[in-house]
């Protein structure tokens, strides 16, 4: 959105008192630990092991085979949401207490504790739509009118199904109405592409011991900005919270998909360089 305001100025800088940096992407996850921002660094150990012949008792000759392992920090837990199943089954899960995930289970590998924890709370999405575009007016002065904009940004990546465009899928989702904002302002968005980055997601399948189609994707981190014409507001909005809570492209059972819609953050970056506070 800053550059789409502003396609002559260089990228945006770092808008932290006394910095000014560039800002460039950064790979990997964080969490906050007060004001801070830690990034989550696990640590991967490779052990070789002896094969034991059970008949012999004793080491096989020139058989070996390895572990590999993640080490994470004592603070750090892996997030998630279950969803597709009923409220007791997924109960009966968290009554579990303690389960063993990865492989080599047997051998004391992956003790892991399950929790219920509350979802994070969130603005409704007509708050931070509102927002969005409050902002957008108020640092934007030819801003067009009759429309409303919005942002998604891919918390993971989105697999894309076959032969289909990430703008075939929006269209799909959001009907026809939709328009990107790169096909309405042609030339003035051409550097804000940059913003999504294309990929490749694929994985193995354990059950079946085989790789998994590799299959295109846009990466996580990446954002578009769209627009839906001013009477088609509560129908956006509905559709907002169907992917936030649904996600979108393949695999989304996986992890795959999933969207914030409005995040706050393309406020604060408005409202700094811009010049509104």
């Amino acid at each position: 959105l800053y550059r789409l305001r502003n396609p002559e100025k260089p990228d945006p800088r770092c808008a932290a008192k006394n910095c000014g940096r560039e800002l460039k992407p950064v790979e990997g996850y964080y969490y906050r630990v007060g004001n801070e921002l830690r990034r989550v660094r696990p640590q991967t150990h490779l052990s070789t092991k002896l094969k034991i012949d059970r008949k012999r008792q004793a080491a096989s000759i020139g058989e070996l085979f390895s572990y590999e392992t993640n080490a994470l920090e004592k603070d750090i837990a892996y997030v998630g949401l279950l969803s597709g199943i009923e409220h007791g089954d997924a109960q009966a899960v968290f009554d579990l207490g303690t389960i063993l995930v990865g492989g080599a289970r047997g051998r004391g590998f992956g003790k892991m504790k399950v929790e219920m924890i509350p979802a994070p709370s969130r603005r409704s999405i007509q708050e931070r739509l509102d927002g969005v575009n409050e902002v957008v007016r108020r640092t934007w002065s030819n801003c067009p009118s009759g429309r409303v904009l919005f942002t998604l940004d891919f918390l993971s990546d989105l697999i894309l199904p076959y032969g289909q465009s990430l703008l075939a899928l929006l269209k799909e989702t959001f009907g026809e109405e939709l328009a990107l904002l790169k096909e309405t302002f042609g030339d003035d968005l051409k550097v804000g592409a940059a913003f999504v980055r294309e990929g490749y997601a694929g994985g193995y399948n354990a059950a079946l011991g085989m790789p998994k189609d590799m299959m295109s994707a846009i990466t996580k981190g990446s954002c578009i900005a769209g627009w839906m014409p001013e009477n088609k507001k509560e129908e956006l909005i509905n559709k907002l919270e169907q992917v936030e809570a649904e996600g979108l492209g393949l695999r989304r059972y996986e992890g795959y998909g999933w969207v914030l819609a409005c995040d706050e953050f393309h406020c604060d970056r408005l409202a700094v360089n811009g010049g509104a506070r």
